[in-house]
């Protein structure tokens, strides 16, 4: 069986707008952030050839073989958020303090949340730009709070095969 995989392109979204984060029971959080860089790669799925005695059929037979996770990172200057309970976005990621009983988007023991942002166009009368990412497990998170602001950067990965973009 010969295995085929192609890499996907980076995407790359950036400016001022809202991220809302959920967790597993409907709770939200919405952050209201004024700079921001969100960049993820979809690879796409894995497939196999199936053969017979290693030859290759007139027509090839391609199996669907592995699904294959998003990559990528965030990172939110973030102004201002709100939500049903005193939770700061990191204990909202983290499933810390007042977020500490949320519950997770996925089974098993990984803790995911799901997080749709939404990119406010710099133009007047210009359509806003969202992604939608599922099942997202932060794998790293540097959070640093200011007076004015908090900095909320993360590499991530969604088990999910691709982001919803509107």
């Amino acid at each position: 069986m010969a295995v085929h995989n192609v890499s996907g392109v980076p995407k790359c979204f950036a400016g001022g707008g809202t991220v809302t984060l959920y967790d597993g029971s409907g709770s939200s959080l919405v952050l209201t952030f004024e700079q921001s860089m969100l960049t993820f790669t979809e690879s796409q799925r894995e497939y196999s050839e199936a053969r017979s005695r290693g030859r290759r059929q007139s027509t090839p037979v391609l199996v669907e073989s592995a699904d294959v996770d998003v990559t990528g990172s965030f990172d939110f200057l973030v102004q201002s958020w709100s939500g049903a309970t005193a939770a700061t976005p990191r204990d909202f990621i983290l499933f810390t303090g007042p977020a500490s009983s949320n519950t997770s988007r996925s089974d098993g023991n990984a803790q995911t949340i799901k997080i749709v942002a939404v990119f406010n166009t710099p133009e007047p009368g210009g359509a806003s730009q969202s992604v939608e990412l599922d099942h997202l497990r932060v794998t790293d998170l540097a959070y640093d709070e200011q007076e004015n602001f908090v900095r909320c950067a993360a590499n991530f990965v969604a088990h999910i095969n691709a982001a919803t973009i509107s």
